[in-house]
């Protein structure tokens, strides 16, 4: 039995692994099905296109075969004919339908590519926020296992004033109750760490047996941008505003296209060889063909054509609307996550500040304890308020981080 625990143990450990961010980013770009799916789209968009350039090009066909035709009362018409025919149809002209179709479809592609782009950088952003969000976590997990060893040696200093008669049960109880507050606090953490590390293994395809760990840090660093900036650049570079953008020329190409099907077209028909017996010119078993230009007037299709353009032209005036609505959230967005971006660069500054400090008094009111200046909820007190401004630096890195990423979401830039 305690070899089969050893082997267990040691196969755990092989198969344990540590990674940092750059080690997550490989994994998760490699092969994953959401850049698959982006590019099939694009393969599946070129071929469209393809489609619509085949109307610049003639439509040639042969049709063989043989025609018995049978007259029971008639025998002298009944005949044999053997069939070889070339046929060409041409659409000549069709007022600019089909180039206006491929001009739609052409902007459709532009910002597919674009999205291809974007999916790969998002990806790397989503992972980068489940990254420092999981590794906050485990800084904090790390620290309240900390406390916890910490709370025994609290703990041994005021039962060693209790035998001396310098303080009371309450003081041990204090120290019990943040022991007990600790351990749900660690429970809790755990199982958000753990949660995290699952959403991590999601989005690299990590199988969910391989135990995971991270390693790095959470950086801050200050640097210089302004709004306005960040406005310039999400004119051209925010992928929702390309969308809409390029959903307004395409739906305008395709309303001119709608309305160039309602027009006249202009059609070269030709055929040519041994035609079927009832599409024959002449009485000779001949071969003889036909060509023709021919004009086709649309006159009444029950209004198909007009009520397609009129869709077309309904999707085009709702983008519009969308395109006004996104500009108008992208103004405030970027406003809102700017302003927090400038407040936590304070916070995290202060609380680094408040960290320095809390050591210092903690360190004091210690001192002062073992001296009998201060009692045992005045240490409580003062651990408490280091481990919380600890606390603070953790989570106003990992705020500064994700605050950073929404604005490089926003406005395409990487910072």
């Amino acid at each position: 039995m305690k070899y089969l625990v050893l082997i267990l143990f040691i196969t755990n450990l092989c198969w344990s692994k540590d990674y940092t961010y750059s080690d997550l980013e490989g994994t998760a770009l490699k092969a994953n099905p959401l850049i698959i799916q982006k590019t099939l789209e694009l393969k599946e968009l070129k071929s469209q296109i393809n489609k619509i350039q085949s109307d610049y090009y003639p439509e040639v066909k042969v049709i063989v075969g043989q025609e018995n035709r049978i007259a029971p009362d008639e025998t002298e018409i009944e005949k044999n004919k053997n069939v070889a025919e070339l046929r060409v149809n041409y659409n000549l002209y069709q007022f600019g339908a089909s180039k206006k179709q491929l001009k739609a479809l052409e902007e459709n592609k532009k910002v597919l590519i674009k999205n291809i782009d974007f999916t790969k950088k998002q990806i790397k952003r989503d992972l980068k926020r489940l990254f420092f969000s999981t590794l906050s976590l485990k800084k904090e997990l790390k620290l309240i296992n900390e406390e916890i060893l910490y709370n025994k040696t609290l703990k041994k200093q005021v039962s060693n004033k209790k035998k001396q008669g310098l303080v009371g049960a309450a003081d041990t109880l204090e120290i019990d109750m943040r022991e007990a507050t600790l351990k749900n606090r660690q429970i809790k953490i755990t199982e958000e760490y753990q949660h995290g590390l699952d959403l991590i293994r999601k989005i690299t395809l990590i199988p969910h047996e391989q135990v995971i760990s991270l390693q790095g840090d959470i950086p801050h660093s200050h640097f210089e941008i302004n709004l306005k900036e960040l406005h310039l650049a999400a004119k051209s570079k925010n992928i929702e505003l390309a969308k809409v953008n390029s959903d307004i020329n395409s739906l305008s190409y395709q309303a001119d296209a709608s309305f160039s099907k309602r027009l006249p077209s202009l059609k070269l028909m030709g055929r040519y060889g041994n035609m079927r017996i009832d599409e024959t010119y002449t009485s000779q078993d001949t071969q003889e063909g036909l060509v023709g230009l021919y004009l086709e007037i649309p006159l009444f299709d029950g209004g198909r054509k007009s009520s397609e353009q009129a869709i077309q032209e309904s999707r085009l005036e709702r983008s519009k609307q969308k395109l006004r609505k996104t500009k108008h959230d992208i103004e405030i967005d970027l406003a809102h996550k700017f302003e927090k971006f400038q407040n936590i660069h304070t916070l995290l500054d202060l609380s680094e500040k408040n960290l320095e400090n809390a050591k210092r008094y903690f360190k004091n009111v210690l001192s002062e304890y073992k001296r009998g200046v201060k009692n045992s909820l005045d240490l409580v007190s003062a651990r408490d308020r280091l481990y919380q401004f600890h606390i603070d630096v953790i989570k106003y890195k990992k705020e500064y981080q994700l605050t950073k990423l929404d604005l490089e979401r926003i406005s395409g830039l990487n910072l």
